[in-house]
């Protein structure tokens, strides 16, 4: 206590502000009276000296006021170093003492690292994700623009159509551009190898929109994206440093893809891409402004506001440019097409549209972790108390020896500042290493698409944001573990009167402690409810039977270049040839090729027209797929009827197959064998007949229900239109017996011996496949248990803790009642009591939290309601039965208390 501020120094100073040290002022007057004695044997009168000597020594006030402010600085530079200099001496004290109490200091900082660490990670996860806006110039106007369809089915809603991208950029007023890109992998020859690339095709207008730049060269032009242009193509910063070695000749020279050869006119500079997709190659998009509209809504399509316009405005602008579609496009857009469909138009910004559900889901798990963390901190402030209590008797001592409130502020301050910062450093580590894991365990997820499996996944990281949410709850928990003990603490005389035993202040703070574990207990079972709801939903997933039989069967990709795969027999004539070779394989039990697989098959719909369907059943825009011979029989998929075979393709019969949910819904009751099925927008040409319904396959996930679907051959009817030959398939085979990579080698030999630009890639199990549909709910899942495990585990020990400081304060009143002839089960069934009491108040709160809190989840949970009362039930349940196991050890210790050790203790 070497320095103590002086609370009356400011009034003093604002009375004294020309008072100078009267050694200051004697040693300036002396310099005088020495002028004056000069002046005075050079003949001068007194007057004359005196003013001469005042003149030539100068403004004596400013000297003695500068003189002032300097003393005035040197005191407080003095007050400042002797406030540091306690400051360190306490943050020393609080090292020496934390160090002698390892069992306060390695719980309390451990507990608070876990909870600061996976609150950081979570957060920087949500920052990435869902706060931070996306990497784009005026990426606040950047919209998507929709179709949404509703007649078609909830929530439906499609692209738009070339036609639609050249009349929106002409006519629409209130966006100042208009794009389109779509991304797939695409095969290109590299060192003699056929590798597929990720690929962005996009038009001139979505490269200035996203901000792309040229590291070497130029972007390509307008007149370059249209159909017909000479071929050109960019590459990415990294694919230009890994196979041309940064060489500025690479500009110019030519590289084949798909079988064309494409001149490179640049380099993307790096650090743009389109959302969740690092393109190794930028390719025009290839539209023609020349051909008929189509009603084929297949491009993605991303608009710009004007600046000043609005959301709302654009979009009633291009619902009215909608209604006049049937006028202006008559051959695409029929009346009657708009009546079946609901079709209309809506914007969406760009960056929600990009976050989607992950949104919601992420802000669920930030509020479970922060849940978290607000118990390991009640578990702290508990901890604090304990501490703090011990330690009331030095305290008051320092007061009756002058302490100040300020100074028995630092104190606290200290010790809290050590634990709580400490464990924030800590928790930088945990939230860093956590953080890794989680964003590994998401990269292994990777849709048939290649799109991951939660958005913006490559922009997540800690950064400036976790750590400086990390040091700033450290910092946070700092000042109210510090500052709460240090305004609360009784002044000197009423603790030393208390004598160590303050009734008033024990109570108090067994209040407090009390009160925290209450806490503890309320939102424990908030999230041991949530993660039930959510290990249910997982448990319900998993029974779900997919429709197919995922046990042996696995998948590669097959990209055929489609400059020289661009018309049906060739493809068809390719896959046969491909199919019959990979069946020659030892273990290979059938095989057969598809455009996609079940479980990871992206949206998409086509309108189709049926013959002989009900007059009062509509038409409907339908999933399709394309499929090859044996492709139902090669995933085990339960059939009514039979598979496609080669005859089928041979004979052009024509084919196909449909779902039991279309069929049930196009024939209700009736034979869906031999119907009639018009193509896809066909309506007068000949049809396709089913020849098999496929049973309870589930198309989109395991959390969607069987879909309509359509599955056509590879090569349609003669004179019919069938979309586009497969270049882009999957093939699928059934092995038996062994692992299925290790025949990969082989496929890929044979598909070269075919043709050397033929790519296969991406190996998967139909087993991962069917696993990976479910990592965001396992994940989500194993966060809620894990969080919630550690809850239930901090709100025991708190409760624990209490209990056995209450037992301890009791010592003199349970060991006189043993001596009155107290039983053993008596004295033990009141600690246990004591502890339900505590238990049974942070339940109710708890089931009366999570009856509300749940249902949060709904978006997520499947086969199970939020607030599911067996859920609540057994989430109290288990904290019921841990809170009187808790006790046990207290009220166990109080039965073997010595009365007259009790007695003589006190």
């Amino acid at each position: 206590m070497k320095w103590q501020p002086d609370k009356y120094q400011p009034l003093r100073d604002a009375f004294n502000r020309g008072d100078v040290d009267p050694e200051v002022k004697e040693e300036l007057n002396h310099h005088i009276a020495m002028r004056v004695a000069e002046n005075l044997a050079a003949g001068m009168t007194p007057a004359e000296a005196e003013q001469e000597a005042r003149r030539r020594f100068g403004d004596l006030d400013r000297y003695q006021e500068e003189t002032r402010r300097v003393e005035q600085g040197n005191l407080a530079a003095a007050a400042r170093t002797e406030r540091w200099g306690i400051v360190g001496q306490e943050i020393k004290r609080a090292w020496r003492a934390l160090v002698r109490v390892p069992s306060f200091s390695v719980t309390a900082i451990a507990t608070l690292s876990i909870g600061i660490g996976a609150t950081a990670a979570i957060f920087a996860m949500l920052d990435a994700v869902v706060l931070r806006p996306l990497s784009y110039p005026a990426a606040d106007r950047l919209v998507r623009i929709y179709h949404p369809v509703p007649k078609v089915g909830p929530g439906e809603r499609w692209n738009i159509s070339q036609a639609e991208y050249f009349h929106f950029t002409k006519e629409a007023k209130r966006l100042d551009a208009v794009g389109l890109y779509s991304q797939a992998r695409l095969t290109v020859m590299a060192e003699g190898e056929a590798i597929p690339l990720p690929v962005a095709m996009v038009t001139a207008s979505t490269l200035s929109m996203l901000g792309v730049t040229p590291r070497q060269g130029r972007l390509f032009t307008a007149a370059e994206s249209e159909r017909g242009a000479a071929a050109v193509v960019l590459l990415s910063e990294s694919f230009w440093r890994s196979q041309f070695g940064s060489s500025p000749s690479a500009i110019g020279s030519t590289i084949r893809i798909e079988g064309t050869d494409a001149t490179i006119v640049g380099v993307v500079a790096a650090g743009v891409d389109l959302p969740d997709w690092r393109a190794d190659l930028w390719l025009p998009s290839g539209l023609d402004p020349k051909e008929p509209p189509h009603n084929a809504h297949t491009y993605w399509a991303i608009g710009r506001l004007r600046v000043g316009e609005t959301l709302e405005s654009a979009t009633a602008e291009l619902r009215d440019m909608v209604s006049t579609y049937s006028a202006r496009f008559p051959t695409a857009y029929q009346q009657s097409f708009f009546a079946e469909t609901g079709f209309t138009t809506t914007l969406v910004r760009w960056k929600d549209d990009v976050v989607g559900d992950a949104n919601q889901i992420l802000w669920i798990l930030f509020g479970a972790i922060a849940v978290v963390l607000l118990i390991a901190s009640f578990n702290v402030g508990n901890l604090f108390v304990v501490r703090n209590q011990l330690g009331k008797k030095e305290m008051a001592l320092r007061a009756a020896l002058g302490a100040g409130r300020w100074h028995l502020m630092w104190h606290h301050l200290a010790e809290s500042g050590v634990v709580c910062l400490t464990a924030s450093l800590l928790g930088i580590g945990v939230a860093k290493v956590g953080l890794g894991v989680l964003v590994g365990a998401l990269s292994a997820h990777v849709s048939q698409s290649g799109v991951p499996a939660v958005p913006r996944l490559a922009e997540i990281g800690l950064g400036a944001s976790g750590v400086g949410l990390a040091l700033g709850l450290g910092l946070l928990a700092t000042l109210v573990f510090g500052l709460g003990p240090a305004f609360a603490a009784p002044l000197a005389d009423q603790a030393l009167r208390q004598g160590g035993r303050g009734l008033t202040q024990s109570r108090r703070e067994s209040a407090v402690r009390a009160g925290l574990v209450v806490a503890q207990i309320t939102f424990a079972v908030v999230l041991l409810a949530a993660a039930g709801l959510m290990l249910q939903t997982f448990q319900n997933l998993r029974s779900v039977e997919p429709g197919f039989e995922p046990s042996g069967v696995m998948a590669v990709d097959v990209a055929l270049p489609f400059n020289r795969y661009g018309e049906y027999p060739k493809t068809v004539a390719f896959y046969r040839r491909l199919v019959d070779q990979v069946k020659t394989i030892p273990a290979v039990k059938n095989t057969a090729i598809g455009s996609e697989i079940p479980i990871a098959a992206t949206d998409g719909c086509s309108t189709f027209e049926y013959v002989d369907r009900p007059p009062d059943v509509p038409a409907a825009c339908i999933q399709n797929a394309i499929v090859g011979p044996g492709y139902f029989t090669t995933l085990g998929i339960p059939l009514r009827g039979r598979d496609l075979t080669w005859e089928d393709l041979d004979s052009q019969t024509g084919g196909a197959l449909v779902s039991d949910v279309l069929a049930k819904r196009l024939w209700p009751g009736a034979e869906p064998l031999n119907r009639a099925v018009n193509g896809p927008n066909e309506k007068t040409n000949p049809p396709y007949r089913v020849v098999g319904v496929s049973q309870g396959l589930r198309w989109r996930g395991l959390d969607k229900e069987p879909v309509e679907i359509a599955f056509l051959p590879l090569a349609p009817i003669p004179k019919t239109w069938l979309w586009y030959p497969l270049t882009a398939g999957v093939l699928i085979v059934k092995t038996a017996g062994i692992d299925g990579s290790t025949i990969v080698p082989s496929i890929r030999r044979f598909a070269k011996e075919l043709d050397p630009e033929v790519a296969i890639s991406n190996y998967r199990t139909m087993d991962q496949v069917v696993t990976n549909s479910l990592l965001r709910v396992r994940v989500m899942m194993t966060l809620l248990i894990v969080a919630s495990v550690v809850a239930v585990f901090l709100s025991v020990v708190g409760l624990y803790g209490v209990i056995a400081y209450l037992v301890n304060r009791r010592t003199q009143e349970i060991g006189i009642r043993i001596a009155l002839g107290a039983r053993a089960a008596s004295v033990r069934g009141q600690v246990v009591g004591q502890a339900i009491r505590l238990a049974g108040l942070g339940l109710a709160l708890g089931v009366v939290g999570g009856v509300a809190l749940t249902r949060a989840l709904a978006g997520v949970l499947y086969g199970v309601s939020p607030g599911d009362p067996l859920t609540l039930g057994l989430a109290a349940g288990i904290l019921l039965v841990v809170a009187m196991a808790a006790s046990l050890a207290p009220a166990h210790r109080a039965t073997r208390i010595d009365p007259l050790e009790a007695l003589r203790a006190e």
